[in-house]
């Protein structure tokens, strides 16, 4: 897509949700969206990225695990 000075732009912004969540997993609070770069996206450190801003935001760390 292109703005009106014929740059090329692209109007997807990546973002990310964040929520506040009772025992049974239900949303029970304040929703906080983060919006990714695409610097930061193209560079594959947005997950990176919204984790230390969750962290930041007083949001748990390591609360899943993955496991094959």
């Amino acid at each position: 897509m292109e703005n009106e000075r014929r740059d090329i732009a692209d109007l997807y912004i990546p973002r990310k949700r964040i929520a506040d969540v009772n025992e049974e997993g239900v949303v029970a609070g304040s929703v906080k969206t983060y919006a990714v770069s695409g610097m930061i996206h193209d560079r594959d450190e947005s997950d990176n990225s919204i984790d230390r801003l969750a962290t930041q935001d007083g949001h748990p760390q390591n609360v899943w695990s993955y496991q094959r």
